[in-house]
């Protein structure tokens, strides 16, 4: 089965090292060119040759997911969402986009990755893992504050998904860890309750990068969803 691997702010292939080793597939495109989901997810297609995917998306990768399934649905024979928010920013998440932007392009780009990985992406239980520390960090100054900036603009200027989620119809899997503090189970619940073929799974002691504090469960879920 082809498998796209869609990545969240920041990150590559190696958020998805577990489950590419398990799965066979090393299939992640480049998410960095655009600074909006619709232009980034339309390039995703054009250099994508299979004629059906399973897509599976973290964070930013979940919304372009969904924005792909909405310009091409006969494309898409699986969707996992993980980690995923599909409503849109208020006005103060957007301010506070704008501020993390000005912060990033004014040299501080390292120290802010720091600032906010602990407490605001893992879980209790992998909070202090060093391993995962230095892959997020790692992932992070490799992509630096550029693709940062376009990449926050494009999760800024998204339009709500939700109002879409209902016409999806292939098997969909919603994930997240129950400690996610960025799409927290509220949001998980409300987007398992408008995608009518979907299955719910919160992961607990899991922050917002499932698929590294939780890597066995994630591929549990996996495999029971790229079964049906």
């Amino acid at each position: 089965m082809d498998i796209l691997w869609l990545p969240g702010t920041l990150c590559d292939g190696r958020l998805f090292a577990p489950q590419q080793a398990q799965f066979g597939s090393h299939r992640t495109p480049n998410i960095t060119r655009f600074d909006s989901v619709t232009a980034q997810a339309h390039s995703i297609w054009q250099h994508t040759q299979a004629a059906r995917v399973a897509l599976v998306g973290l964070s930013y990768g979940g919304i372009l997911a969904i924005e792909m399934i909405r310009q091409y649905p006969e494309r898409v024979s699986h969707l996992a969402l993980l980690d995923c928010n599909a409503g849109h920013d208020s006005g103060e998440r957007q301010r506070q986009r704008n501020q993390l932007i000005t912060r990033v392009m004014g040299g501080n780009f390292e120290a802010l990755v720091l600032e906010q990985l602990k407490p605001l992406y893992l879980g209790s239980r992998c909070r202090d893992d060093e391993g995962i520390l230095a892959t997020v960090r790692d992932m992070a100054v490799e992509q630096g504050p550029a693709v940062l900036a376009r990449q926050v603009k494009a999760v800024r200027d998204r339009p709500d998904q939700r109002p879409f989620l209902p016409s999806i119809t292939c098997p969909t899997l919603i994930l997240a860890g129950a400690e996610d503090a960025l799409c927290p189970p509220a949001v998980q619940h409300e987007m398992a309750a408008l995608i009518p073929q979907s299955t719910l799974c919160l992961v607990p002691g899991c922050g917002h990068l499932a698929t590294l504090e939780a890597p066995t469960q994630v591929n549990h879920a996996l495999t029971e969803l790229l079964a049906h």
